[in-house]
């Protein structure tokens, strides 16, 4: 970089060791976030998003009417087919919903962190998690493998 000082945008990553060497080989050059990284900022942001705002979401669309039946009334006809390992995962989420509602009742009557983790037998990181959270924080789903924008080659 030192070799051309004309350049006046350097497009690259978050990486310190990046804004380091441009900030040394060229001190009056505009740093930019590439096209790349910036979309793959915008979708991890837009995916926490929903993932926390997914019990609003999943009202809101039980609510939706469709040809006169509601999505609401839809789920609950084919929630009776669901396999064994969908309804243990329906379980295991209603006992975290249930856990994380105990746990800010307990921290509305002025509980503390570790006094809540230590009564309800949970690591007092869980109990931070929820109560920071505001309300029950969905848990995000396996990676299935490279996005398509993964896929670009990071261009």
């Amino acid at each position: 970089m030192r070799a051309h000082p004309s350049i006046e945008i350097v497009a690259r990553d978050r990486a310190w060791a990046y804004s380091e060497a441009v900030d040394i080989a060229l001190p009056a050059a505009t740093q930019v976030s590439d096209r790349w990284h910036l979309l793959c900022n915008l979708r991890d942001n837009v995916e926490r998003l929903l993932y926390r705002l997914g019990p609003q979401l999943r009202q809101a669309a039980q609510q939706v009417e469709v040809d006169g039946v509601t999505l609401g009334r839809q789920r609950e006809l084919s929630r009776n087919s669901l396999w064994s390992w969908q309804r243990l995962s329906d379980q295991r989420r209603a006992s975290r919903v249930e856990l994380c509602e105990r746990v800010m009742a307990l921290h509305a009557q002025g509980g503390t962190m570790k006094g809540i983790g230590c009564e309800l037998s949970i690591d007092h990181r869980t109990v931070r998690n929820f109560i920071t959270a505001g309300a029950f924080p969905e848990r995000a789903p396996r990676a299935r493998g490279p996005t398509p924008l993964e896929q670009g080659g990071g261009q």
